[in-house]
């Protein structure tokens, strides 16, 4: 699912637009994430030169996504990139991302 080469490209787009705050977006065509696959998400982030001065928020359009995201974002928590958060709602992952109230 994550791949090495394309978290690359977005990690060097970042710091050529000075702009850490990125977001994903999960489809309902696609598959869940597999407890594996959660803990592969942070190894190749980590690896791709994804910091803690990077935000990523993901939307999540199918419900059942949400319980495996959730699980990767507390991966995230637990070894120490917290700018990593799952969302239902596209605005309120844009607001989290721009700091604005209420999200």
């Amino acid at each position: 699912m994550a791949k090495l080469d394309f978290w690359q490209k977005v990690v060097k787009a970042c710091e050529e637009h000075h702009c850490f705050n990125i977001l994903g977006e999960f489809f309902q065509n696609s598959r869940p994430l597999g407890t594996i696959e959660a803990y592969d998400i942070y190894t190749v982030l980590k690896e791709a030169g994804v910091t803690r001065k990077h935000k990523i928020a993901w939307v999540i359009s199918d419900s059942s996504h949400l319980e495996s995201m959730s699980f990767a974002e507390t991966i995230f928590r637990n070894r120490v990139l917290s700018g990593v958060r799952a969302f239902t709602d596209i605005t309120a992952a844009k607001n989290w991302l721009l700091n604005k109230s209420g999200a």
